[in-house]
């Protein structure tokens, strides 16, 4: 036993295996493929896998009643989602896509609409008070699917575990991970932002049609509160952290840029991933298991 594992009293095995079932329980470390295919056969069921067979829709109500299938089908609802706090099942976040995109084809086809005029860069062109129920409805599925793009590439936002975050410090030769996972998150608020768009303009442009069943005011969806901003942000102040200390170090740098003397909480670090015994512990866990560099 070395000096240092000494120090902690306990050996680097079981230090690991704590850490491992910590970030497990904390959600922050993703499973390996095949033990998140495992996982996921537990929790998709056959009725998930089948494809709903959707009504008439000729109003935007209609069109409401059918979206509210797939939400129940799933057990999910727009109006509580909101990232960082309440999210998809990322094992249902596929399924509910396609979903979308059958009742999206499904509107169009069984009304015999040209799919050019449905598309969402002319539904914002035209005038609110053009808009028929059917196009307000295509609407509502644009702002839906974004909802639930933004979760997914959230959800891509942690996949390589803490060596995709900053956290309270990080090897340099890390870099590509932690890049990878800035994407993500960035892209989650881009896609996060269409969906305030496309609300926006469904309950501003046609109240009388969305106020009922989007909701307003303390109704609102929950998604609003997704911190885009706050997001945007963390992942300038990331970049600019990584790249200063890091741009010219490579695939095995030993180079470790501490965070602790941060003024504020990291956004994207969970904090049950680093609750060990301190810097020097995560930084001997990290050293231990790190993936190998991608190019």
């Amino acid at each position: 036993m070395t000096r240092q594992q000494e120090k902690h009293g306990i050996s680097y095995a079981v230090l690991f295996a704590i850490f491992t079932i910590a970030l497990l329980a904390s959600g922050c470390l993703k499973l390996d493929e095949e033990k998140w295919k495992a996982n996921a056969q537990k929790v998709i069921k056959s009725k998930h896998l089948k494809p709903l067979n959707f009504g008439k829709i000729t109003t935007f109500e209609d069109g409401f009643e059918q979206a509210q299938r797939i939400e129940k089908k799933f057990e999910i609802d727009f109006k509580h989602e909101q990232l960082y706090k309440n999210l998809v099942r990322e094992e249902f976040l596929d399924l509910a896509l396609d979903e979308y995109r059958r009742l999206h084809d499904h509107v169009i086809q069984s009304n015999d609409l040209n799919a050019t005029d449905y598309t969402t860069e002319k539904l914002l062109e035209s005038k609110n008070h053009q808009r028929t129920e059917l196009q307000v409805f295509v609407l509502f599925i644009d702002a839906r699917t974004e909802m639930l793009n933004a979760q997914k590439a959230f959800y891509d936002g942690y996949k390589d575990g803490p060596q995709g975050l900053l956290g309270d410090g990080f090897f340099c030769r890390e870099k590509l991970l932690i890049n990878d996972s800035l994407n993500a998150f960035n892209q989650s608020a881009f896609h996060a932002g269409r969906a305030y768009n496309y609300l926006d303009e469904l309950l501003t442009g046609t109240p009388n049609m969305t106020w009922q069943f989007v909701g307003i005011g303390p109704d609102k969806p929950r998604f609003y509160n997704s911190l885009l901003a706050e997001t945007y942000a963390q992942v300038k102040t990331d970049r600019e952290v990584l790249w200063r200390n890091c741009a010219k170090e490579g695939p095995r740098s030993k180079v470790f840029v501490s965070m602790e003397k941060m003024k504020t909480k990291n956004l994207f670090t969970n904090p049950a991933a680093f609750f060990l015994q301190g810097l020097e512990t995560a930084r001997q866990l990290r050293e231990t298991n790190v993936p190998e560099w991608k190019n």
